[in-house]
């Protein structure tokens, strides 16, 4: 995790925002960059990465916390370097190759970016791991719970490992807490790890939820890795 609003190390920066390095099948993928690449390139420069590693950039939504720094993040990649955004969204790239999303898209046989879906046309990726299927959230706009349903449905999966990023819930939104650990259970979901726009009552909640998760609220944050 590069960026998110509270940080598992006390060197890393922590701010109101959302970036994921995920590494599938030989293939290292930024979902998300933060609001702003200061913020993004120290944290990764302190975790040993950067930003030439990335071989696909994944541009979840417009929005600043999720997406601020994407076209200077662009600017900064490997000319072979693929950029993923919601059919609609403008990006300026320069001369890398911008693929834009209206439907199920295979980027490798181990990643999967879904439809947008909703009015801020977002994105959400599945990275199939070692031990299954791992569903990235930028923001949850129409839902958590919608969005795992949605990618059962996509893909015809009946279990998921692991569920990683934005829920966009609080503490108190007990329906959709409910409707949450309903759908983890469906799926027989192992790990969540819930950041950004996820209240911190709300993660504590959510892990406790799930009793055999090896991910605990005091080290979720930016700094945090975890292997699927």
């Amino acid at each position: 995790m590069l960026v998110d609003v509270v940080a598992a190390r006390a060197d890393l920066v922590p701010c109101h925002g959302l970036s994921l390095l995920v590494e599938v099948g030989g293939s290292t993928v930024l979902f998300g960059t933060g609001p702003l690449l200061r913020v993004l390139e120290a944290n990764m420069r302190r975790l040993g990465r950067e930003l030439g590693e990335v071989d696909v950039l994944v541009i979840p939504m417009e929005s600043r916390a999720v997406s601020g720094a994407a076209e200077e993040v662009a600017a900064r990649l490997a000319d072979y370097a693929v950029i993923v955004a919601p059919q609609g969204l403008a990006v300026r790239a320069g001369k890398r190759r911008v693929k834009r999303v209206s439907s199920l898209v295979w980027l490798s046989e181990f990643l999967a970016v879904l439809p947008p879906v909703g009015h801020r046309r977002e994105l959400a990726l599945v990275a199939l791991g070692r031990r299954g299927p791992v569903l990235l959230l930028a923001c949850s706009h129409v839902g958590s719970p919608a969005m795992i349903e949605r990618a059962a449905r996509e893909l015809g999966l009946s279990e998921m490992c692991g569920v990683v990023g934005g829920l966009h819930l609080s503490a108190h939104d007990l329906l959709t807490l409910a409707d949450l650990e309903a759908a983890l259970a469906r799926y027989r979901v192992k790990v969540v790890v819930p950041l950004f726009c996820t209240g911190l009552e709300a993660r504590e909640k959510i892990i406790k939820s799930l009793r055999a998760s090896d991910i605990s609220s005091d080290n979720l944050g930016c700094g945090l890795e975890c292997e699927f």
